[in-house]
């Protein structure tokens, strides 16, 4: 085809040099999105998230078992006694008997006892002072009045000697409840009772079967009724009228060829405790009529028995045995017994037992002899060898003083008594004298040359705080 032709009639001609390409069109609109992809992978894990909230705490655990009790501490040493104030007193040289004023001193001079009433209570204040100086052969009495008594710092101006009787010497003393009514017994000799506090004394056995026996014990009712007593290697004697008769009530017992040594006694006589060296403990509960040997099956069989004693219902006993042996006890009238020293050395039971004297003067003492009033608050021990004394307690053992008697003894104690309250006490040394004490004193007496102070203490008693030379009670 021509030029002419493709591009029609009436255009000229048109000269084509060479051939050519037309510009090239806009870029048309993005076609449709294709479809989504197929999805891909799982990511890795992430970060281990934070801790959780602490749950709830548990319940608390059941408690633990108690710890063992901590030692006792030692007992605190007692202390000293406080000086007495100072007070003016005036002094006079007396030369017959009369009445005494308050913060007054007297030198007595008499070839006979002169005697100074006290002043009554009623003209005395607390802290007022008499002093007295004997300076004569008669000596002097200072008498209190009505309701006054007199007290000792030191105890021992309580003590009267009553003497070598019993004739051949106490070897066992039992007191009532009162201090009034004793009972005490020979070594070969007899059953001796006194119904004034060891005054005078009456001969119970002077003759027949009971007479000049080897007697060891002697135990007493809180009345001094019923009296009990034992002969060494012997027989157990029981009385019913405070010593007037006696009956043997193990002639045809088995605890006769034990042969008892030591016996104890409740408040009422009724319930009995007897303990033979080498043999066992026995015990009656018909005053002494018949006896069950409660120890004959026990690791308390033939132990060599030093002593016993009962509380007032008859129920706690204790026993001591020698060897070196053991402590025992009962709480059931006798029926069965404890070994309270057996598993170790008394100073590893502290919350059992407490040495009262480890750091005092009578620590390590040669005692020979003990007593208690009817609390266990009121104590009294005696020891032996050439100058033994007699020291008291009246804390339960906490803390001891010497309440030796000054004068007229020289040796060892073989027997003590109390009476109920611990205020009236026997002694019996082995010199054969009979001592008793009672804190009730209204007169002392004082040979010459002696000394005393006393103050006023209120509610009619007289603290003697001062004392030199022989004072007795009377």
């Amino acid at each position: 085809m021509r030029a002419r032709d493709l591009f029609g009639a009436g255009l000229g001609p048109f000269v084509v040099a060479a051939s050519w390409t037309g510009c090239s069109g806009r870029t048309g609109p993005a076609g449709p999105a294709g479809d989504v992809g197929v999805a891909g992978a799982h990511g890795g894990a992430g970060d281990v998230g934070a801790n959780g909230a602490a749950g709830q705490a548990g319940a608390t655990g059941a408690t633990g078992p108690e710890g063992p009790a901590g030692e006792a501490g030692s007992p605190a040493p007692q202390g000293g006694l406080g000086e007495a104030g100072a007070a003016a007193i005036t002094w006079s040289v007396i030369i017959a008997s009369g009445a005494a004023e308050a913060n007054h001193g007297y030198v007595a001079q008499g070839a006979s006892a002169l005697t100074i009433d006290l002043p009554l209570v009623g003209s005395l204040a607390v802290g007022d002072q008499i002093s007295v100086s004997a300076r004569g052969t008669g000596g002097v009495r200072l008498a209190a009045g009505a309701g006054e008594t007199f007290e000792s710092s030191g105890g021992f101006n309580y003590w009267t000697d009553q003497g070598a009787s019993p004739e051949t010497g106490s070897q066992s003393l039992a007191s009532d409840s009162t201090g009034a009514r004793l009972v005490s017994v020979e070594s070969g000799g007899d059953i001796w009772t006194s119904t004034n506090g060891g005054v005078t004394w009456t001969d119970d056995t002077p003759s027949g079967p009971a007479h000049a026996q080897s007697w060891t014990s002697v135990a007493s009712d809180a009345t001094g009724t019923r009296l009990v007593g034992v002969v060494q290697n012997g027989d157990i004697w029981t009385s019913i009228n405070g010593g007037v008769t006696w009956t043997d009530r193990t002639s045809s017992s088995s605890i006769q060829s034990q042969g008892a040594t030591f016996v104890a006694s409740d408040a009422t006589g009724t319930k009995l405790v007897a303990v033979a060296s080498g043999g066992d403990i026995w015990t009656s509960a018909d005053s002494g009529v018949t006896w069950i040997d409660r120890t004959a099956s026990t690791s308390a069989v033939n132990l060599y028995w030093a002593g016993v004693a009962s509380d007032a219902t008859g129920t706690k006993l204790v026993a001591a045995a020698q060897g070196p042996q053991d402590i025992w006890t009962s709480t059931d009238s006798g029926v069965t017994w404890t070994d309270r020293t057996g598993s170790a050395s008394i100073r590893w039971k502290p919350l059992t037992w407490v040495d009262g004297t480890f750091d005092s003067a009578a620590h390590d003492l040669d005692w020979q002899a003990v007593t208690s009033d009817s609390t266990g608050t009121n104590l009294v021990a005696g020891a032996g060898g050439s100058d033994g004394d007699i020291w008291m307690s009246n804390n339960g053992g906490a803390s001891w003083f010497d309440a030796t008697p000054i004068y007229g003894h020289d040796g060892s104690w073989r027997s003590l008594a109390s009476n109920g309250t611990g205020s009236s006490v026997a002694a019996s040394g082995d010199n054969g004298q009979i001592w008793t004490y009672s804190n009730a004193v209204s007169v002392l007496v004082g040979a010459d040359g002696a000394d005393i102070t006393l103050v006023y203490a209120g509610g009619g008693v007289f603290d003697a705080v001062y004392e030199a030379g022989l004072w007795r009670v009377q």
